[in-house]
């Protein structure tokens, strides 16, 4: 049986990904350069701080 923490990232990571490639596909559509600037720099904070917060509450819920 898997951890809480470890469901948590793993489910955290899928949405990360999927926000990734979102905001990804969302910048090369925008005109301006800051505002594309933008959108790939937060793709990046949420691939990476999604998996993290998806451990932390997987834990709090199954109270690992």
């Amino acid at each position: 049986m898997t951890s809480g923490m470890l469901t948590g990232a793993i489910i955290g990571g899928i949405l990360g990904i999927a926000g990734f490639f979102a905001m990804r596909a969302l910048a090369k559509r925008v005109e301006l350069q800051d505002t594309k600037t933008a959108l790939n720099l937060a793709a990046i904070v949420d691939l990476v701080l999604f998996p993290v917060l998806g451990a932390f509450a997987g834990g709090l819920v199954t109270g690992d």
